[in-house]
């Protein structure tokens, strides 16, 4: 680029800055600029987001779960993009607001009114095509019921519905859909938007304040510096609270998707709160009502509203009905917000409080085990074996689980072979759902090994645990009756025969001790009593290539070594 056409262009650049705003242009017209910075920022940290992200349901959840953990300043970038994209829906919200109040949709700038329009409907389709894509359960749940509004459409219904979830639910072609249409369709309109309406606004100009249609305002201050400071300054101010809120309370991240979880009560974002409540006053037949019909008017409505009223006034005083229409629409999406917000207070579609899902793994089998004497559960608890086996299989556990026993394998990772003979239900299931190190490793006796967290759901968790605890040896690990009554002094002598083997040099007990075998500070939770005897009694009858010592014990001593034993909880 020679001289003169560098001096040229920055010459236009400059009488375009410094070109005088209408009188009357401040701090209300800075709600533009906001949206555009939101947008930026969306842009920016979406990109980075992309980077670690896996679109496929098997690997979605984890690569969130990675960026949350392992990606420096992961959690700061998607708590960024996620209420970001809360900044640009207000911001929007706004600045519609302000235009329509400011009555600068009518005529010469109809069309700019037009495609702001389109580009609010497009940063929508953001928000729900976005919400599926972490896959966990208010993704799986509330994307379900926004297919199912699409199939409540009139004519076209069922093929919206099938169009977006390719299939008959919600799957991996609509995992695959949504991030096509999030980072790929909807960028792409939005860019087409967004130039057509910077280019209309630069061509039309901001609209003189409270000036009839037709009127010229008053020339006023310069864009740069004054306006050009007034949305740097509310750029910065929302900038500082998106970040601050999303250090503070991060993106939230429910567990993963399953399907299986009929308690679940599906709640979209909070500015499809509107749509999401409006739909339960027209049930069953009438449904298209609320979801489409009436939706559809108010857009089309809004739409139109340069063409339709053409009243020439733009001051407030002078256009009753207008903001008579705003102030009931503004008043009908608050209440409808609210009664969404007050419903979404723990209520379950039955109308009875729906309790957190609890992490306590006794409790969910307690309450299956309450259901299974009531009689009502046994095909339940056949279902839930044979769901476990489908996700053991998926998951691939015996390509490091050896299965059989493997005469030659040391025993790490152990054989699951007869897992529902070694450990106890309640503990596989909270295992499962947080794996931790079991074995530490000591060179040259064992590996360095670690079970890889696959952020099970809790019902996949419950699933598997249930398969596991049906996979038994009775020969290898037969069951195991104590010989002498169980007593303080039978423990007493326990832990002294404990000590005596130098047991704690193999294994840690409470922080201490060899890291060589497993921890046992709390075995009586882990481990069946059957499992506890059989390794004391052979341990390499047990676990081939056991480096553990056959003591040969007599049956008092093996007793006592149980006894002592199931104290370590």
């Amino acid at each position: 680029m020679s001289d003169t056409v560098r001096g040229s262009f920055l010459d236009a650049v400059r009488r375009d800055l410094s070109k005088p705003l209408p009188k009357g242009v401040g701090w209300a017209q800075t709600l533009g600029s906001l949206v555009l910075f939101g947008l930026l920022v969306q842009i920016l940290t979406g990109i980075l987001l992309a980077i670690y992200y896996s679109p496929s349901v098997d690997t979605a959840y984890e690569s969130i779960r990675f960026i949350e953990e392992r990606v420096p300043a992961g959690a700061l970038i998607r708590g960024l993009h996620y209420w970001g994209a809360s900044l640009v829906v207000v911001a929007v919200m706004l600045h519609a607001l302000r235009t329509f109040l400011w009555g600068a949709y009518k005529k010469p700038r109809r069309v700019l009114w037009a495609s702001g329009l389109l580009l609010s409907a497009v940063i929508l389709g953001f928000g729900f095509t976005g919400y599926l894509l972490p896959w966990d359960l208010k993704a799986f749940f509330a994307t379900r019921v926004g297919i199912r509004i699409a199939e409540s459409l009139p004519l076209i219904g069922a093929f919206a519905g099938r169009l977006l979830s390719g299939g008959e639910d919600v799957g991996q072609l609509t995992l695959t859909r949504f991030y096509a249409l999030h980072v790929l369709v909807l960028p792409g309109a939005l860019l087409c938007l967004a130039g057509l309406h910077l280019a209309l606004i630069r061509f039309h100009g901001p609209t003189p304040p409270w000036k009839p249609v037709g009127a010229s305002g008053d020339a006023g201050q310069p864009f740069h510096p004054h306006q050009v400071l007034r949305d740097s300054v509310v750029a910065l101010i929302a900038a500082c609270l998106v970040v601050a809120v999303a250090l503070l309370a991060g993106a939230p991240l429910e567990p993963k998707a399953d399907p299986t979880d009929a308690g679940y009560v599906p709640r979209p974002e909070w500015y499809f709160y509107p749509l999401f409540q409006i739909q339960k006053f027209f049930p069953g037949s009438l449904e298209f009502v609320g979801t489409a019909l009436i939706p559809g008017a108010v857009f089309l409505v809004l739409l139109l509203l340069p063409w339709i009223d053409r009243n020439k006034e733009r001051c407030l005083r002078r256009r009753p009905l207008s903001i008579a229409a705003a102030a009931a629409g503004a008043a009908g999406f608050l209440a409808l917000t609210l009664m969404a917000v007050v419903e979404d207070r723990g209520m379950t579609p039955e109308g009875t409080v729906a309790e957190e899902p609890s992490a306590d793994s006794e409790g969910i089998l307690k309450d299956r085990e309450a259901r299974i004497g009531e009689g009502v559960a046994s095909a339940d608890r056949t279902q839930l074996i044979l769901e476990g086996k489908v996700l053991y299989d998926s998951l691939r556990c015996g390509l490091c689980h050896a299965d059989p026993v493997d005469e030659e394998a040391p025993g790490i990772p152990p054989t699951l072979a007869f897992e529902g003979s070694r450990a106890r239900e309640s503990w596989l299931l909270a295992y499962l759902q947080k794996p931790h190190p079991m074995r530490y490793a000591k060179e040259n006796v064992r590996p360095r090994v670690r079970m890889p967290d696959h952020y099970l759901a809790p019902g996949e968790a419950e699933r598997i645990a249930a398969f596991l605890s049906t996979r038994r040896d009775t020969v290898l690990v037969p069951a195991y009756t104590m010989t002498v009554p169980e007593s303080d002094s039978l423990r007493s002598e326990g832990a002294r025969i404990f000590d005596e083997y130098a047991c704690n040099g193999c294994h840690t007990v409470s922080g201490a001790g060899g890291a060589v075998g497993p921890d046992l500070t709390h075995a009586a939770s882990r481990l069946q009593l059957d499992y506890i005897a059989a390794i004391l009694r052979d341990p390499k009858g047990v676990i081939p290539r056991n480096p553990m010592t056959n003591y040969r014990l007599w049956d008092e001593e093996l007793d006592a070594l149980v006894a002592h034993l199931k104290t370590l909880r």
